[in-house]
């Protein structure tokens, strides 16, 4: 299951997330996605 990032949501859809990327939000906020899997670093 995927789990949508706190706040991410509204930047884009975890499910067309390429995998083994890391994408940082102008909050600053460092998300990697990685096996379907989403969570804050």
């Amino acid at each position: 299951m995927v789990r949508m990032i706190k706040g991410a949501e509204e930047s884009y859809d975890a499910h067309e997330v390429p995998y083994s990327k890391v994408y940082v939000w102008p909050p600053g906020h460092i998300a990697v996605a990685w096996c379907g899997c989403s969570g804050e670093v």
